[in-house]
Order: C-alpha cells, then structure tokens, then sequence
C-alpha cells in the first residue's frame, strides 16, 4: 500500500472512530469522558464544559494517531490494524479482543482537560509525544485487571515512562504522588507526578 493511500485510510479510520466516540459520550450523557455534573453546575454550563472535554479527547486521540503515520509508521497491512485497534480500544463498546489493560489519565494538562487513554502495553502511547502535546504535570495509571500494585510493577513502569521520555531527550523525574504512595498491595490507581527538563 503506498503511502498517499494509507494516510488517506488511517484518517477514514478516525472519522469513523470520533462519530462513534461522540454517539457514545452523547448517549451516556458525557460520563464515558469520566465528566460528572457538579452541584454547583447549570445544566448549561456542565454541557459546555463536557463538550470542551469531548473535543480536547478527541483532538488528542486524532493527534496520537495522526503523528504515528506522519513519522515512520510503515504502511502495512499490520499497521492499519494496529490503528485500528488502538482506535477500538478508546470506545467503550470494544471488540471483546480490544479490551484495553491500562487506563491512563493526563492531569494538569495546559488545555485544562483530562485527556484519557486505554491501552494494553504502556508501549502502546508515547508518553514523551503526549507531554509535547499537553504538557501535563500528572500521569494516572488504571490497571483494569483489578491487580494489586506491587513494588516492581510500580517501578517497572516509572522505568518505562524515564525511557520513553529519555529516547526523545528530555530528563523525566517521575515519582508515586502524596498519600498514593501507600498504593504499594492495593487495587486502584497510580498517581505518577512527572517533572519534565
């Protein structure tokens, strides 16, 4: 497949992918977007906030992609399904082998949203490409198996994110953040708090 051709269809596969991911976070009233109506919230002003979200989601989901095929993705028939796939897995209503492993969260962002992402190797996100994009200050990591963090998974995967941040030249200090530093045997989320030379 030349390459002209596969741009062309990897961003079809994108169209496809926002109107099915704008149905959905339409259709659960934003809550697919981890957006919640506040007390203190007009029905107006929740709506606007989560269709801000909606749109920095997807405008970081398009980016991701769209960066990957512009610098060096191959194009294969193996790659547009890796697409494909990583496409899927930000659905809710995925094909039972798209289940994603990982959930991980943006924080402090310099859009003011929480951009997620679901995938199942954290090799799967250039994290160094997502900070250029968002500058964020906080990675948070769901492990949706329900496991508990140990020790070594914990810095197995701070030691992933350092190498990813280090091939493209930047220096990363990353440590479990606050109180979540007790998360060590538990279930639930780890608060990665990233300072980035």
């Amino acid at each position: 497949m030349a390459q002209s051709m596969f741009r062309k269809s990897v961003r079809k596969l994108i169209r496809v992918w926002e109107r099915k991911y704008r149905a959905e976070a339409k259709k659960s009233n934003y809550e697919t977007l981890e957006v919640y109506q506040g007390d203190d919230q007009t029905k107006k002003e929740f709506l606007e906030w989560a269709r801000g979200c909606l749109a920095a989601q997807i405008e970081y989901i398009g980016e991701m992609v769209s960066y990957q095929i512009w610098h060096g993705m191959a194009p294969v028939p193996q790659n547009y399904a890796r697409v494909k796939k990583f496409l899927n897995m930000q659905l809710k209503q995925h094909p039972w082998q798209h289940r994603p492993k990982y959930q991980i969260t943006f924080e402090g962002s310099r859009t003011g949203y929480r951009p997620i992402i679901y995938v199942q190797r954290l090799g799967e996100i250039d994290f160094a490409d997502s900070y250029d994009f968002l500058m964020f200050q906080i990675i948070q990591i769901v492990w949706l198996e329900n496991k508990k963090w140990t020790k070594k998974k914990t810095m197995d995967i701070i030691e992933e994110i350092k190498g990813d941040f280090s091939f493209d030249g930047y220096c990363a200090d990353i440590k479990v953040e606050g109180v979540d530093g007790d998360v060590i045997g538990k279930t639930g989320f780890l608060c990665l708090e990233c300072k980035i030379r």
